[in-house]
Formats: structure tokens, sequence, C-alpha cells
């Protein structure tokens, strides 16, 4: 399976959905960011057949983690981010459209609810601890019909 280069940096898409949550009054913490990350990803390589950003996505224990991202806002703790990298305004806007609707799907959950959720999932279950899940595998996974509704799965609705 071929995927070709990725579009933007993990430092823009994660100002921008920073950005986005605090402009729709929506609190994000660091572990919540990691994992709308982890989804605009997979979502990207599904509906664009590119991913988002090239930053490895790492197997932690509470799931999907970009390394560099994690530790900008480390400093936060389990607390809302407010002071984060500006957003630089380069992403296309059918490509924040796409990022908006993740953020509308993953940011009523919980940290710990979208932990789980993502413990659930294949990419992470497949990927030993500290380790990077593949692109390949995460395109893989949320290609199939079933699997990729868990993308775009809002707060009390099924998969």
């Amino acid at each position: 399976m071929r995927i070709r280069n990725s579009l933007y940096t993990a430092n823009q898409i994660a100002s921008y959905i920073i950005k986005k949550c605090l402009e729709s009054k929506k609190e994000i913490s660091n572990l919540q960011l990691q994992k709308i990350l982890y989804y605009t990803q997979a979502a990207f390589l599904v509906k664009v057949n590119r991913p988002a950003f090239s930053d490895d996505i790492v197997a932690w224990k509470y799931g999907p983690v970009v390394k560099d991202i994690y530790q900008e806002y480390k400093c936060n703790s389990n607390r809302p981010i407010y002071d984060y990298i500006p957003y630089d305004g380069l992403i296309a806007d059918d490509h924040t459209d796409l990022i908006d609707e993740i953020i509308l799907a993953k940011s009523d959950y919980s940290a710990f609810e979208l932990v789980e959720q993502t413990h659930e999932e294949l990419p992470w279950i497949d990927t030993n601890i500290n380790e990077t899940i593949s692109i390949i595998k995460i395109k893989e996974y949320f290609s199939d019909v079933e699997n990729k509704k868990r993308i775009w799965m809002r707060k009390n609705e099924v998969a």
C-alpha cells in the first residue's frame, strides 16, 4: 500500500484543533488533543489518502500519542490548554472542514473515554508500548466500513 507524503505538520494541526476548540468554548486537555490528532490522521488517511502529518504516533499506556505535541503541552497536565503555538492559517479549507468534523465528533468525550475508545482499536492493540503505530496499520484498520464509523462516532453513539 503506497501512502503519499503528509500535507502538514502535527504542530499545525494541533494549533488549529486548540484554536477551534477555544473558539467553540470547548476545553481541550493534552490527552484529548492526542486522541483528536490520532483520529484526524485516520480521517486523512481514509478520505484524502494522505497523512495529515508526518510525525510518528506512538503507542503509550494511555493510547496513541504524538510525542512532540505531548511534550509541548505536558505542562498543562490534565488541565485545559489555553496557551498554544499560534495557528499559521496554512491548512486548506477543505482540510479544516475535515478536521472540524473530527473535533465535533470527539470533543464531547472526556480524555479517558477517548483513551478507552482507542484501546478497543487494533492499531493501538497490535503495537507494543513505546513503538510507532504504523500509518499503514491505521489506514487498513479505518478503511474497513465498520471501523471507519469509529472516526466520526460521537458520544452516546454505538459503533
